[in-house]
């Protein structure tokens, strides 16, 4: 299939993903049964969007919703699941949030970029190199080792656009490191449209670690992989070696890839 512009859909009657057809929709969503894929029948506008976030209120607290809580042992544990290395070269990272990942690579000796358009972390204080607003300020010769992209392609308007546009900042060898909910998840499926994830407005576009992987591809990635070493989400272990289980199995709540081998599409 082609590159879809989701923004533009008034209505669907295929999934852009796997262009399955058996698509149940309620109000304004629709799900995929063929690859478990949800997305918006009509996408809110800019303006809406823009109002949503403000009706959910202070934008500080939001963004550390949005990184799942993500605490040092988290993002030490993820960055070591994805096999990053403080050594391996600059980082930019995308959507930084409250800056807790940027604070951990930095102590461990990494060169971090950061984009976080939103809030009013000092990066540069927790160990940044520079801090933008969009993938757009940053020079033009600038590119990175890692692109660290934490739960933020699920707030995207058109993911492929996205990850091209990250893709071209690789360096030769260069990798995206990608989180996102799993729309394929067990309790994703358990739960259908009162799932969560699907409850928050801001979510465009909820993936199953298939659907994910095609988007990937059309954005011009030639190297998917899918991390199943497990990453220690929870406190005590009782409950990591429970949620380790289903992180093996891949039918946990959250989607870990790398992406590699970036040609322009």
């Amino acid at each position: 299939m082609g590159c879809i512009s989701l923004r533009r859909m008034s209505m669907i009657n295929e999934c852009p993903w796997c262009g399955g057809n058996d698509l149940v929709v309620n109000q304004n969503r629709w799900r995929c049964n063929n690859c478990h894929s949800i997305g918006y029948v009509e996408m809110p506008s800019p303006e809406r969007l823009s109002n949503i976030y403000a009706e959910y209120g202070d934008s500080d607290r939001n963004a550390s919703l949005a990184m799942g809580g993500t605490t040092p042992n988290i993002a030490r544990s993820l960055l070591n699941a994805a096999g990053w290395r403080a050594g391996d070269g600059p980082v930019l990272e995308i959507g930084a949030g409250m800056g807790v990942m940027t604070k951990t690579m930095a102590e461990m000796g990494a060169e971090v970029t950061v984009i976080e358009p939103y809030c009013s972390t000092d990066f540069l204080a927790m160990g940044a190199r520079h801090h933008y607003r969009d993938v757009s300020e940053i020079p033009l010769e600038q590119s990175y080792s890692w692109i660290i992209v934490i739960e933020v392609i699920e707030h995207v308007f058109d993911p492929v656009a996205f990850l091209s546009q990250l893709g071209s900042r690789l360096l030769p060898g260069g990798k995206i490191l990608l989180t996102t909910p799993n729309a394929a998840g067990s309790r994703a499926k358990r739960e259908g449209f009162t799932w969560s994830q699907i409850m928050n407005l801001t979510h465009l576009n909820l993936f199953s670690p298939h659907s994910l992987a095609v988007a990937a591809r059309q954005a011009g990635f030639e190297s998917v992989h899918r991390i199943r070493k497990p990453v220690a989400y929870k406190t005590g272990w009782v409950s990591n070696s429970a949620l380790a289980l289903t992180q093996v199995l891949g039918i946990d709540g959250g989607i870990r890839l790398i992406l590699s081998d970036w040609r322009s599409p």
